[in-house]
């Protein structure tokens, strides 16, 4: 063992659990609290939550107006900053974005103004587009804009595999779809259990590279069909791979704890009849019984109904110490990176 001076190395694995134990007193100023469910808020507006990762945050709260929300978040975040400050860290003010998710035609775009300590007033605007853990969120949860950016993305790997696939000294068939496999295809399917929703403008743009990628590898004609070259080359079509990727993600609920934001957005069987602790953004509807309430559904609930909360569960902590020391308010598996901050606020 050598004395560090100089900290981790970038990049390092155990980086997310050093900043896990650092933030841990951050993420408590946050967490929900029960008694406030009794006060009367504004616009019916839920708290104010925080997620992290390693060096970058997410505020986000939900209500009927998005100037309350603009209020809400400015606020957190003055209390953030002071944190951070007497911690000895300071957030990069050029990083931080807004994004406010709502339908609503007539609620405009707020932004929020913030008094840096360095004597600057800086507006935040919002964007059309948020990245966040490698995904795209637009302000209407449609993902059309992350889908164009995988498919441009594979495309230009894609354009890399032809150096290498000269029909006479280049790569095998066999070479040349173990590459596509190992280093295209999950490039466009990154987190594809989050943002496909089963629509064909999600999934086109990605056909199209599939397709590109099948012509090379079997050297054929443009016009033969693309159904015979994923025979061909035994590649499913990626609506196939899309729904393999999101039933592999359900073997995960089962290996999450209680207090995991995933499991608090389940019914709640999968918390054995217990309340969530950590309620969802947006304030629950009254079940009417009604044909709409039952057709309501959300990308979540639909990767869950391929595992049951009646299989094996697997808690992920050893005991309950460190069940509440490390993940105490339940905000370790569902983070942001980056070094900025990310505020949303639904509507």
């Amino acid at each position: 063992m050598e004395h560090v001076e100089n900290g981790i190395p970038q990049g390092s694995p155990i980086s997310p659990i050093l900043a896990a134990f650092y933030t841990a007193e951050l993420l408590e100023q946050f967490q929900h609290n029960p008694n406030n469910l009794t006060e009367l808020k504004p616009d019916k507006s839920t708290d104010v939550h925080l997620l992290m990762y390693v060096d970058d945050g997410k505020l986000y709260v939900s209500s009927k107006s998005l100037e309350t929300n603009i209020t809400h978040l400015k606020e957190a975040y003055n209390k953030a900053e002071k944190w951070l400050k007497d911690a000895g860290l300071s957030p990069d003010h050029a990083k931080r974005e807004l994004m406010h998710y709502t339908r609503r035609k007539n609620d405009g775009s707020p932004s929020i103004t913030f008094d840096d300590g360095d004597g600057t007033h800086r507006v935040v605007k919002p964007e059309s587009t948020v990245r966040w853990l490698g995904v795209y969120f637009d302000w209407k949860l449609r993902f059309q804009k992350h889908a164009s950016i995988l498919a441009a993305r594979g495309k230009n790997a894609v354009s890399r595999l032809t150096m290498l696939a000269n029909t006479v000294r280049g790569l095998s068939q066999t070479h040349l779809r173990h590459l596509y496999l190992a280093c295209v295809s999950p490039k466009i399917l990154y987190a594809c259990p989050v943002w496909w929703t089963g629509h064909q403008y999600q999934i086109k743009p990605l056909e199209k590279v599939q397709r590109c990628t099948l012509r090379l590898i079997c050297t054929v004609f443009r016009t033969t069909p693309t159904e015979a070259l994923e025979i061909e080359a035994s590649i499913p079509p990626i609506k196939h791979q899309v729904n393999l990727h999101k039933k592999q993600c359900t073997i995960h609920f089962n290996k999450l704890s209680n207090t995991s934001p995933i499991i608090q957005r389940l019914p709640q069987a999968w918390r054995n009849g217990e309340n969530p602790t950590a309620p969802p953004p947006l304030q629950p509807k009254l079940n009417n019984n009604s044909a709409t309430d039952r057709a309501r559904t959300t990308n979540l609930l639909e990767i869950a109904k391929h595992t049951c909360h009646s299989h094996e569960r697997i808690d992920p902590y050893l005991t309950r110490e460190c069940h509440g020391f490390i993940n105490p308010c339940g905000l370790a598996s569902r983070v942001v990176t980056g070094a900025g901050w990310v505020f949303v606020t639904p509507a």
